[in-house]
Parts: structure tokens; sequence; C-alpha cells
């Protein structure tokens, strides 16, 4: 029994443990890239939207299943997520899409009455309704993870679910798993354009919980998502569903789409952030190769890395030229070898100015995954070989955040629509801490910069 015992212990020790996370989708934005998130996933598990395994098999099916994935006894898959709006229309959606075998019914919560698009009755009133049934079901998951990774929110920040029922939940979890990372894959207000006048409002009142309680922030607007399906993509008029799929290949690209995941999300916060509280990362990918290109345009390695440090391929309307790299992450998939990789960021660094702290490294880490990219069939990109993504911790965000907080003060200063906030639970000082919080962002931004 002791030399059973012994070997069992042995090979439970050298056996991987697939670390799991769990993925929240929280207001109409969040479960919408969410859905398309979660139908690139399946492709690239090699599972049909239902959660059952492809008879075909496919090469990455193996390589991470359980980290985002949980087995039923039936020996279907099911997505380890939680799905929260306070408006019923857009869970409905997905309950009755294709995805809809993916997820149980007790992983989608509403209400029967939306926002408004306030902040404050997103964190203060309605969202309260459904923070209990949300926290409940969290801990579920969590409860039948054999080692939970960390979290990685997708939500808006513009709107009222995504911004005040984003926060309550960020602020719970910090609570209840201190020491689990918390990733958001937040899209943030478009500088030029915007869907309505609370955006700025609700966006501004949210970045003090992204500032303290979320360990690394992914952020996208529909401002350069829609430039890339115009400008590179030759969309004339690109939907919801084509944006969402462009953030979806980032994603799956930037943290792994749970193929890579076990480790990965402690290693996306370490290799990126040099400060606790400049954690807002600017994604870009590589190549956006439009479907009626796809005979014709074959990007090399070489190629694909450079298109990566051209701001037409930025998934922020921000300028990384105005500012100095902290950090910066590179990540291949494909038909590409380490050397391969190597020679063409040495090539790009040769011929491209990227301009780093002088105190810090100065270093590109990079990594490369053998499998071959996956694209959804009613997609907007083109097949290719290979694709890439540059993360990039730059101190460009300062001007971002100088710039947004302008365009905030000129309504702010007029007290326009403040009433709406204050009438649905929310103390008008939390206006003026938000703002004073997020200048100090502002400050540490400059302050990193200027120093020599």
């Amino acid at each position: 029994m002791c030399i059973r015992d012994s070997i069992n212990r042995l090979y439970q020790k050298h056996t991987p443990i697939m670390r799991e996370i769990i993925t929240l989708h929280i207001g109409q934005c969040g479960i919408q890239v969410g859905a398309a998130c979660w139908e690139l996933f399946c492709r690239e598990h090699g599972l049909l939207l239902d959660g059952t395994v492809e008879s075909t098999g496919s090469s990455n099916a193996e390589q991470g299943f359980r980290s985002v994935f949980s087995e039923a006894k039936s020996g279907r898959f099911a997505a380890r997520a939680v799905f929260a709006d306070l408006e019923q229309s857009v869970i409905e959606e997905v309950k009755s899409g294709e995805l809809r075998g993916l997820f149980g019914a007790k992983q989608f919560i509403g209400y029967k009455e939306d926002t408004g698009n306030l902040y404050s009755c997103g964190k203060y009133c309605n969202g309260r309704q459904i923070y209990d049934p949300c926290i409940d079901q969290i801990r579920k998951l969590a409860e039948d993870c054999a080692e939970l990774q960390g979290f990685v929110m997708f939500h808006s920040i513009g709107g009222g679910t995504g911004s005040g029922f984003g926060s309550l939940l960020l602020e719970a979890l910090s609570q209840l798993y201190p020491k689990k990372p918390k990733h958001s894959i937040c899209i943030f207000p478009s500088p030029n354009t915007t869907a309505g006048p609370l955006e700025r409002y609700n966006a501004m009142l949210a970045l003090p919980t992204l500032i303290k309680h979320v360990d690394t922030a992914l952020m996208f607007d529909n401002e350069a998502a829609h430039c890339i399906c115009e400008e590179l993509l030759c969309l004339d008029a690109p939907d919801c569903g084509s944006v969402n799929r462009l953030v979806a290949q980032t994603v799956s690209l930037a943290i792994g789409g749970g193929l890579s995941l076990d480790g990965e999300l402690g290693m996306l916060q370490s290799d990126l952030v040099a400060y606790p509280d400049l954690h807002f990362v600017v994604p870009s990918f590589a190549p956006f190769t439009p479907v009626s290109q796809t005979f014709y345009q074959i990007p090399s390695v070489l190629d694909v890395t450079d298109f990566l440090f051209e701001s037409s391929h930025t998934m922020l309307t921000c300028n990384l030229n105005h500012g100095k790299n902290m950090s910066l992450r590179l990540g291949y998939r494909g038909d590409i070898t380490l050397s391969e990789a190597k020679s063409a960021i040495t090539a790009v660094k040769a011929v491209r100015y990227i301009p780093f702290i002088p105190w810090l490294p100065g270093t590109m880490g990079f990594s490369v995954q053998n499998w071959s990219p996956v694209f959804v069939s009613s997609g907007d990109l083109a097949k290719t070989p290979r694709t890439a993504c540059k993360l990039s911790n730059n101190t460009a965000m300062g001007n971002y955040f100088t710039e947004f907080s302008r365009k905030y003060n000129d309504i702010r200063c007029k007290r326009a629509f403040a009433f709406w906030y204050c009438n649905s639970g929310m103390e008008e000082g939390e206006f003026s801490e938000s703002r004073e919080i997020e200048y100090a962002l502002e400050c540490d931004y400059e302050e990193l910069e200027s120093k020599k």
C-alpha cells in the first residue's frame, strides 16, 4: 500500500495541473465581444459551437481544454464564464443563438430594467439586484476549479453596466480572491466619436476601480477598430460583428485564448507592468489581410513584425510614437520558428526608432505558438499562415488620458447631466474624487517619461 501511495504521489507530482481561468462578460459590449471570443475559442480547441468535440479533431485541442472549458459527464465541454447584463435582450440573443449549448442557464444573469447608461445605476441601484446571483455563480465556478488561475473581465466602461456593475464586481473579487490576478479587456470611449454624452462620465467614474482593482487592462476602442475595418480590410460599412471579431482575434493571441494559459495570466502582469498603477496596455495585431486578397498577399515574418509597429495596426486610438515603452512583448502564432522571430525583431529594431525608458532593460520579450492560426468562417480576415500581436505598456497612455480628461472637463464644468447620477444613489463628490485619481495617473506617466 505504501509503494502504491508513493507511485501515485510521484505521478501527481509530474502530471501538469491545468490552471483554470474564469471569464466575466459584463454589459452589452462585454457579452457581444465575449460571444465572438467563445466562437473563436471553440474553433481553436477543435470544438463545435455546442461544446462537442469535432470528429476531425484538431492539433490545438489537447493544448489547454480545461483552462477555459469544463467537461461535463456527457463528454461535452462548457465554457467557464458568467454573462451579466441589466437588460435581457443581448443575453437572450446568446441563449438562443449558435452558442446556446456551450453555457448553462445559470451562467446568464439579467434583470428587467437597464441602467439608462448610468454608472451610478449599475453600481448603486439596479446593479445590486444581480450582485448576489453573480457572486454565487462565480463562487460555484471557482469551487469547481482544481487550481484557479484568475479572472478576465470583458466590459465597456462607456456603458452603465460595464462601468458601474463592472466596478462593483471587480471590488468584490478583490475582497473574495485578493491573490488571484484580475485582468480587464476594456473597451474605452473613442476619443473623436461618441455614442452618447454620458460615456465620458461613466469612464471617468470607473477608472479608479481599474487602477486599484485590476492587474492589467488591455485597452481597445471602437474608433481604432472601425478604422482598421475600413482602411485595411476594405469594408464599406463595418458592423459590430466585424469589430468584435477583430477584438477576439487580438485577445486570443494576447492571452493565449486558453491554449497556453497555464501560468500566462501571472506572466502577463510580471512581463508588462513595471509600476502597479501603470498597467494600461495597448495591443496591436497583424496582419489585417482582407478576404479578397487571400491568395495574393501572404506576409512574411518580417512583414508581420513590421506591421505591429505601424499606428494603423493599433487597437487603441493612441499614438505610441509620442511616448516611451516601459515594456514590450510580442506573440507569434503559426508557421514561425524562434530564429525567424528573433531575426525579424532585430531587423525591425535596426530600421525603426523604438524608444524605451532609459533605466529599464529595453528588451522585447517574445513567444512563439507553433499551431496554425484559426479564423471563423464568417469573419473579415483572410486565412494566413502566421499572425502576431504586440502588447505595449507605453507612457503615451498619459497623453491619451490627458486628452480624455480635457473632454470630460468640457462637460463636467457645466455640470451637465450630473443630476441623473445623484438621483440614482451616487454622491456628487465621487466626480471630483475620480478626477483627482485620474489626474494622479496622468502625473505618474508624465513624471516617468521626463526622468533621465
